[in-house]
């Protein structure tokens, strides 16, 4: 397995320096991201390479996936401001996210790349509140109470072969939920569900965890229930009425009643 991850590093040199050469001014850093980057990889891991593009691209680069050399090579492209912009934003998925902008091994970095969006991310969480981590915590749990509810009627329909997609959709998501509340990262799918006492969910197991993250949602102030007018409320602010009105399209004429009139009056021209 040594022998693997040399290779596999080695392709990831030769492909960040055929990267930078390439697009040269256009490239600000490289790095491993995933399991390489976290030292956990084996022969079966992809290759998972973060490229930071510079401002100045005229045309941006865009992500891609392919084999090269037997190995699956992913290249996540973004420019600085779009990797700064992302650090600095906290979504439900976090707890599996988080790690690329806190734990990266550099390839090509000459400007430090790696420990200012280091330092982003780790300045969005100090300031983060526990309030805020309820309200994404929040709507992991929805997610996942929504592929739950399609999992139990599949269950019922018929039977539990055709409901492991959407259990472990759910159980995913439910991991999600753990983390928030907890502000704990997972390295990937299979390390959340694990360290979440997730990975041999049933579907009744599921259900109870999530009541019970319901009932600790509640007491922090992130209730999943509301009313009609709390529903609608949280879709935004009304536009702002202006006090114009848009004025009613004129009706089309009808090519067929353009027609007829005249037809009629050469008729009854002609039968003079």
């Amino acid at each position: 397995m040594e022998d693997s991850r040399i290779a596999r590093r080695k392709l990831a040199e030769q492909l960040a320096e055929a990267i930078v050469n390439r697009y040269l001014a256009g490239i600000h850093a490289v790095g491993l991201l995933g399991s390489h980057a976290h030292g956990d990889d084996d022969e079966y891991s992809d290759l998972n390479i973060g490229v930071v593009t510079t401002q100045a691209n005229a045309k941006p680069l865009r992500s891609i996936v392919r084999r090269v050399n037997g190995v699956v090579v992913h290249l996540t492209v973004r420019s600085v401001s779009e990797w700064l912009d992302q650090a600095r934003t906290l979504t439900p998925e976090w707890p599996l996210t988080g790690n690329q902008f806190l734990i990266a091994k550099p390839i090509y970095d000459p400007h430090g790349w790696y420990a200012v969006v280091r330092e982003a991310h780790l300045a969005r969480l100090r300031d983060a509140t526990d309030r805020e981590f309820a309200a994404l915590a929040r709507a992991a749990l929805l997610s996942a109470m929504l592929f739950t509810s399609r999992a139990r009627r599949e269950f019922v329909r018929a039977g539990r072969d055709d409901t492991q997609y959407l259990l472990t959709q759910a159980a995913m998501r439910t991991a999600l939920v753990s983390g928030l509340l907890t502000r704990r990262r997972f390295r990937n799918r299979r390390d959340a569900l694990r360290r979440s006492g997730l990975a041999e969910a049933t579907l009744d197991s599921l259900e109870e965890r999530q009541r019970e993250l319901e009932m600790e949602l509640a007491k922090r102030g992130a209730g999943i229930d509301a009313t009609v007018s709390e529903l609608a409320n949280s879709l935004g602010s009304p536009p702002v009425d202006s006090g114009e009105r848009a004025l009613p399209e004129p009706p089309r004429p009808n090519p067929r009643e353009q027609i007829e009139p005249r037809a009629r009056a050469q008729g009854r021209k002609t039968s003079r």
